[in-house]
């Protein structure tokens, strides 16, 4: 008999890790013939104005002005999706904020129409909003208690959870390399591989302002720094100022977005990734750099620490504090004078991968989840409502 999911959950355009992570799991879903996904698309996309749906200023204004009419579209066809389509588990993709009311609304639908609920928290900053004690904190306690099972990315989520929530099932489960099976490990050429990516949105929160100013610190005239994603022109004009500190600026180039081919294909042919951001989930970009044997330098942030192992005996990557420059600086330079040691962090990295993040073995713990979860009674729902 086929288990009919009801996954809600954002597809790109506009792109993002849950919209990376929902089309791999729309992809090899495909391959389970007991299991069928009916998509509830959450992506908010606003036509000619989609221009300001990046991660600026801009952003906070259209999810007032628009946020609650695309919330009760999304309400609406996750209804229908329960009613119609008859899906007897909802996997619910969240990112907290204001979206958590919206969740909160359709865990409680599903449970009063005894739904099984899979609540999959796509943040790694779980703990700094439950210590917090605000609003945002009780929304997210309330709406993991209703649907009984959550889903996180790394253990400091589920442990603060756990402490939070009492009698919630918190499981943590890595996001797969969904889009790694054909990215092969390059082979450095040390003799001109002095290349520094980032890939991701280029703002403050990422750490891309302590990036330039760790790299511009680094006296190596060989020195290259690529950063790759969309950029506001203000923020790029400071980072070019920045960067006028060593080398009138000719060492860095702020590509904007490339396609993900070139991006990857970047990421290959340079000596490591950097991405040392304020706050991160499970970021695909550096299961990708793993998988392609590269070396990654990022901050000890949601599952970043776990991925790069860092505190286990053959580490492949480096973590530094947050917003440390010259913790930055220094780990940029110890890969440029050591590639050998740069290529066998990356070695380790891509094995890695293999052994915790391949697609098959993670997508198991998903149907566990699925299939392990209990539906509420109305009178359990109305007392916990």
């Amino acid at each position: 008999m086929t288990l009919r999911i009801a996954l809600v959950a954002p597809l790109s355009p506009p792109s993002g890790g849950i919209a990376t992570w929902t089309e791999g799991m729309l992809a090899f879903t495909r391959q389970d013939f007991g299991t069928e996904l009916v998509l509830v698309d959450t992506a908010v996309r606003y036509g000619s104005l989609g221009k300001l749906r990046s991660n600026t200023r801009s952003a906070l204004a259209m999810r007032i002005l628009c946020g609650p009419f695309a919330a009760a579209s999304i309400v609406v066809r996750f209804a229908l999706a329960l009613l119609w389509r008859r899906c007897r588990v909802a996997h619910i993709c969240t990112s907290a904020s204001l979206g958590m009311l919206r969740d909160l609304v359709m865990v409680a639908f599903a449970r009063l129409l005894h739904v099984r609920v899979v609540l999959h928290m796509h943040l790694g900053w779980v703990p700094r909003i439950m210590a917090s004690h605000n609003w945002e904190a009780s929304l997210i306690a309330r709406t993991s208690r209703l649907a009984g099972r959550v889903i996180v990315l790394d253990e400091a989520s589920a442990e603060c959870l756990r402490a939070a929530v009492s009698g919630c099932d918190v499981v943590v489960i890595p996001n797969p390399a969904w889009n790694c099976a054909g990215i092969e490990m390059t082979v450095p050429d040390t003799s001109c591989d002095r290349t520094i990516v980032f890939v991701g949105h280029v703002v403050p929160s990422k750490g891309v302002r302590e990036l330039v100013k760790a790299c511009a610190g680094i006296p190596e005239a060989s020195l290259r720094l690529q950063l790759i994603g969309p950029v506001e022109p203000a923020f790029r004009a400071e980072l070019f100022e920045l960067a006028q500190a060593k080398a009138a600026g000719d060492w860095i180039e702020i590509a904007g977005p490339l396609s993900n081919q070139e991006a990857t294909r970047r990421v290959r042919s340079a000596l490591a990734l950097a991405l040392p951001s304020h706050w991160e989930g499970f970021p695909y970009v550096v299961l990708e750099a793993m998988m392609s044997g590269k070396p990654v330098i990022s901050t000890p942030v949601g599952a970043v620490s776990s991925m790069l192992a860092v505190n286990e005996s053959e580490p492949c990557g480096i973590c530094v504090p947050v917003g440390e420059v010259d913790s930055l600086r220094r780990a940029i330079e110890r890969l440029l004078r050591n590639p050998a040691y740069a290529h066998e962090l990356g070695r380790r990295g891509r094995e890695r991968v293999l052994r915790e993040y391949s697609p098959a073995s993670v997508y198991t713990k998903y149907q566990e989840a699925w299939n392990g979860t209990s539906g509420a009674s109305a009178a359990m729902l109305a007392e916990q409502v």
